[in-house]
């Protein structure tokens, strides 16, 4: 009696390796990466070097985890000034 049940977990162990290497064959799904909040991105007001605010913001959105439509959907939130004003008579 117990070698049957060895034998029926063991036929049940098989199964879901099986199932579990035809999920691998398929390929893994693509998980997105979770947006987060760690790095504070600065606002952007032209009084400071826009070469050094792009490189900040950039460092600072692929820390948080922003993808890059992310990016360009977010980036005129740290637009200010005069800055602001040009984008939006873009």
């Amino acid at each position: 009696m117990a070698a049957q049940q060895n034998q029926l977990i063991i036929g049940q162990l098989a199964a879901l390796a099986t199932a579990i290497q035809a999920q691998v064959n398929q390929g893994r799904p693509v998980i997105p990466a979770r947006e987060v909040n760690l790095v504070r991105i600065e606002s952007f007001d032209r009084t400071s070097d826009p070469i050094s605010w792009l490189e900040q913001f950039e460092s600072a959105a692929i820390a948080n985890g922003l993808t890059n439509d992310r990016k360009l959907a977010v980036a005129p939130a740290y637009l200010t000034g005069t800055t602001q004003a040009w984008l939006q008579e873009r």
